[in-house]
């Protein structure tokens, strides 16, 4: 009993760390947001009443989207495993991210759509379109070199090693059928938002009166 409860608190425990790690991560991607689009408004010498409720919105929007991707992903890679059970645990669990995730985009996305100037000047979304651009290529690199690696070695003796390996592989395949294509769509998506970023104004040595 004693050893069943101590790896449940280290096990619990761990998991509050990495919950806790992560959202520190997440609350100075949303500082370093917020203080880079001022200073690109200003520098543009133009102001944005509605800079912080949109860097909110975006923030939170990108937040689902990712999360979304989360439990498509271990839904996809779950179905892809041979002797997986239809309504397994981890089907469940991903498909409660999934439901969750599309939720708060769409509600974001339309308090984006309908309540603010994104149209208009949209700093905001460029930025966290390319937040969300640099973690889906590192997730999708990371992904493909791990899977890689686990496709190159040896084929292990017990077959519990190969059981494991084979659930290893077939969760690495759901990353990339899920987030391999949503990288293609907000490259292009950021494409489009450089599109219509406007140009830099020329750089004069005459000084205006």
């Amino acid at each position: 009993m004693g050893e069943l409860l101590g790896n449940f608190l280290g096990g619990f425990v761990w998991q509050i760390l990495i919950g806790v790690g992560i959202s520190l991560i997440l609350l100075l991607s949303l500082l370093f947001g917020y203080v880079h689009l001022g200073r690109e408004v200003q520098a543009a010498r133009g102001s944005d009443p509605q800079l912080g409720l949109k860097t909110i919105l975006h923030y939170f929007f990108s937040v689902a989207v990712l999360l979304a991707l989360t439990g498509a992903s271990l839904i996809l890679g779950d179905l892809l495993y041979p002797e997986s059970e239809y309504g397994s645990d981890a089907q469940r669990g991903g498909a409660a991210l999934l439901i969750v995730g599309l939720g708060f985009a769409v509600l974001h996305f339309l308090l984006l759509l309908r309540g603010t100037n994104d149209r208009l000047l949209p700093a905001a979304g460029r930025f966290f379109t390319g937040w969300r651009l640099a973690i889906h290529g590192f997730v999708v690199v990371t992904a493909a070199a791990w899977l890689a690696m686990l496709l190159l070695q040896k084929m292990p003796r017990t077959f519990a090693e190969r059981e494991l390996l084979a659930i290893r592989q077939h969760y690495l395949y759901g990353v990339l059928l899920v987030w391999g294509p949503s990288w293609v769509a907000h490259l292009i998506w950021y494409w489009r938002y450089l599109l219509r970023s406007p140009p830099p104004a020329e750089l004069t040595w005459e000084a205006k009166d």
